[in-house]
């Protein structure tokens, strides 16, 4: 059954940027047309987190950071909450150099500008991957992340990064879903990869 999705942030009900030490790079509507994406999602799995990693500064560093960005929880489960709340406190480097396998997975998407997907997160590696035992703790397993793109420029913007308690066997529901919510609003210049599914699975 499908679960709608609820936009929660912080329990308040304004999902804005504010200023702090890290300067963000995008502006506003970047954020507006995110929080507006997430309000119309409709999930497979109500247990479900998705959050928005947006580019920053400090000083001369180039992080991903996702407080104070838009996320939705499919419902109020603790062990969402509790992934949400630790990520609050990561901030990656963009800018660091070294291997691509060694990148966190959301730099590594943003960097790469292509999308990673597994149906279940602890396939990643501790170092690779801060968030790992936090989601291993929270029984969660499914992991995506998208990068989102400005349809004009074709800059990538930042990445939608998705957790889930299920273990599909694909996510080409999830990344349609996500694909035709920023599509079907005529306003949104954001648009995700497209993909197409293929013998080995999800190609982007």
């Amino acid at each position: 059954m499908l679960n709608s999705w609820h936009i929660i942030h912080h329990c308040i009900t304004v999902i804005y940027c504010f200023k702090n030490k890290a300067e963000t790079i995008v502006g506003d509507e970047v954020n507006v047309k995110i929080q507006k994406t997430l309000r119309r999602l409709t999930l497979r799995d109500p247990c479900n987190l998705i959050q928005f990693w947006s580019p920053c500064r400090a000083g001369k560093y180039k992080l991903l950071k996702t407080v104070d960005q838009p996320f939705g929880l499919g419902t109020l489960d603790e062990r969402l909450r509790n992934y949400r709340r630790e990520s609050e406190h990561k901030r990656f480097r963009v800018d660091e150099e070294g291997k691509e396998v060694d990148l966190v997975p959301v730099v590594r998407v943003f960097r790469c500008q292509f999308p990673e997907w597994t149906p279940d997160v602890t396939k990643y590696y501790s170092k690779n991957h801060p968030l790992r035992d936090c989601a291993i703790r929270g029984d969660l397993h499914g992991y995506l992340v998208l990068p989102v793109f400005d349809s004009l420029t074709m800059s990538c913007v930042g990445v939608l990064e998705s957790i889930t308690s299920s273990r599909y066997l694909d996510c080409a529901y999830e990344v349609q879903e996500v694909h035709q919510t920023l599509k079907g609003n005529h306003e949104n210049r954001l648009v995700d990869y497209h993909f197409q599914q293929n013998k080995t699975g999800i190609d982007f």
